[in-house]
């Protein structure tokens, strides 16, 4: 029997049963708002520090900078 895995908790669960699991995971709170999202599994999630994660969002922020300075000169 086919297998899928939950894009919410990562059990595998026999074909049958992954749309109500699934339906399940997609159930609302009172306001609306999702109570559970869709992540990468465990072992395919980025291992690197919180600092490294840190370093890369400034660098492209910098980057972004730059090329918008060099946009806006060329205007």
């Amino acid at each position: 029997m086919k297998k899928y895995r939950c894009e919410f908790c990562h059990e595998w669960l026999d074909e049958e049963d992954y749309l109500r699991h699934h339906q399940e995971h997609l159930k609302l709170r009172p306001d609306g708002q999702q109570n559970e999202y869709v992540t990468l599994p465990p072992d395919e999630c980025e291992q690197a520090s919180l600092e490294f994660h840190v370093f890369i969002i400034m660098l492209n922020a910098i980057v972004t900078l730059e090329c918008q300075k060099r946009l806006f000169a060329a205007i």
